[in-house]
């Protein structure tokens, strides 16, 4: 019997998770006027950015941004 997946017929792939924190030296702007444009602007490249906080006015934190490798 052979088997259904071999090296022939498949490829690795695998996502890369990590997060990125932005400070400013004054406050940051509603992340409701950028933030779509930045998802847009990084999904070209396979990167999804799925959660975004903002814990206090001049900090940003993209958490649970992932890339996609195929």
């Amino acid at each position: 019997m052979e088997p259904i997946y071999s090296a022939k017929n498949t490829k690795a792939a695998y996502q890369l998770n990590w997060s990125v924190a932005l400070f400013g030296s004054t406050e940051v702007p509603s992340s409701k006027g950028w933030l779509n444009d930045l998802k847009s602007a990084t999904e070209r490249d396979g990167v999804r950015i799925l959660e975004c906080h903002v814990p206090s006015s001049n900090i940003v934190n993209h958490q649970k941004v992932r890339r996609y490798h195929f």
